[in-house]
């Protein structure tokens, strides 16, 4: 999970999706934490903080919040060519 990650926790939280059964909530913390985002080609961002949607479980992915992203790269996204990537602004 995430123990390891420098977390600075700032509440709880539940992700609700389509269904509003209680057995469909995902217990989570809202949290920002330093990140570097590297593609496959190795090229880096310097360190971010972003705010992030911690599960409380391995069972679904971590959610980088846009927020964060948003103010420091353009994001791109080309659906009919199956990429998405970001620019620096």
């Amino acid at each position: 999970m995430w123990k390891n990650l420098n977390i600075e926790d700032l509440g709880k939280y539940e992700v609700r999706g389509i269904s509003n059964k209680p057995e469909c909530n995902i217990p989570s913390i809202i949290g920002r934490l330093e990140i570097i985002i590297q593609d496959r080609l190795g090229n880096s961002t310097n360190k971010l903080k972003i705010h992030s949607c911690l599960a409380l479980t391995n069972e679904v992915p971590l959610i980088m919040g846009f927020k964060d992203l948003l103010s420091k790269f353009q994001v791109c996204f080309n659906y009919g060519q199956n990429e998405a990537f970001i620019e620096t602004k």
